[in-house]
């Protein structure tokens, strides 16, 4: 998957989270195991000596539904968001969405109809401000992606999505969605892992290591978030939340007390 919008274009808004965490889905037949890491970074302005980091949860549950997001506007309450306009607050719209009626693909579509609604008025409001900066910065980067996951007629699913930036040829700004649903084109073969946020420290230790994956899942999530967070400290940090969803259902395998579901 593709890397997050860089964080010189988040600092142009005023005082927001800025790019990154390290966040690992994992499946394969009998279970999904998500991992997400808890640093969340934020700057007043560019220069980087004012920005301190915070703890949030990356992954949040609504009813029988798990979201998991990175990039531009996570999940939090807007008490949290220090200062960001609240219409531009997602928490509420993922929170509908994912409490909506259907199918897990019918709230995942109800999800990426109304967060792209949102990532454009944000987006339109960047652009109004740095223009250049916005073109530079945003076009053919995602803004944002999220992670839908649940167990539907026994089967662990999940579905990811990227948002995506673009600009017509008349000059018109839309935000383009990627879904990838596992079973589905997301799972080309029985086990699959996807890598959101930062992964670049992870990518390498792969490399050097392709059989990792073959220890328990649980184990290897662990273990790849920490590494990320041991190369990219300032921005990737602890602790780890892992949730596992197997046909039995969804248990915290770890998870910090400061976190609580959507409801």
């Amino acid at each position: 998957m593709g890397k997050y919008i860089l964080l010189a274009l988040l600092l142009v808004m005023s005082y927001v989270p800025a790019y990154g965490s390290s966040i690992i889905v994992a499946r394969n037949d009998n279970e999904i195991i998500i991992g997400a890491d808890s640093k969340r970074v934020k700057a007043a302005t560019e220069d980087l000596r004012d920005a301190r980091a915070e703890l949030i949860c990356k992954i949040v549950r609504a009813d029988n539904i798990f979201i998991a997001s990175a990039g531009i506007a996570g999940i939090v309450s807007y008490n949290q968001r220090g200062g960001m306009p609240p219409e531009f607050d997602l928490t509420e719209v993922m929170k509908k969405a994912a409490l909506s009626k259907g199918s897990i693909m019918d709230r995942a579509d109800t999800l990426a109809k109304e967060v792209s609604v949102t990532l454009l008025s944000i987006s339109e409001w960047v652009k109004r401000k740095g223009p250049a900066l916005f073109n530079h910065m945003s076009i053919g980067k995602q803004l944002l992606q999220v992670v839908m996951a649940g167990l539907e007629d026994g089967t662990p699913i999940f579905i990811v999505m990227a948002f995506e930036p673009s600009i017509s040829l008349s000059g018109e700004l839309k935000i383009n969605v990627e879904f990838r649903p596992c079973p589905g084109i997301g799972c080309p073969t029985n086990f699959v892992y996807i890598f959101m946020g930062k992964h670049d420290a992870i990518d390498r230790y792969l490399t050097q290591d392709p059989d990792m994956w073959k220890n328990n899942p649980v184990d290897v999530v662990r273990r790849l978030i920490e590494i990320e967070m041991t190369s990219e400290y300032e921005t990737v940090g602890p602790s780890i939340d892992i949730l596992r969803i197997t046909k039995e259902g969804a248990e915290w395998i770890q998870r910090k007390d400061m976190c609580a579901d959507l409801n």
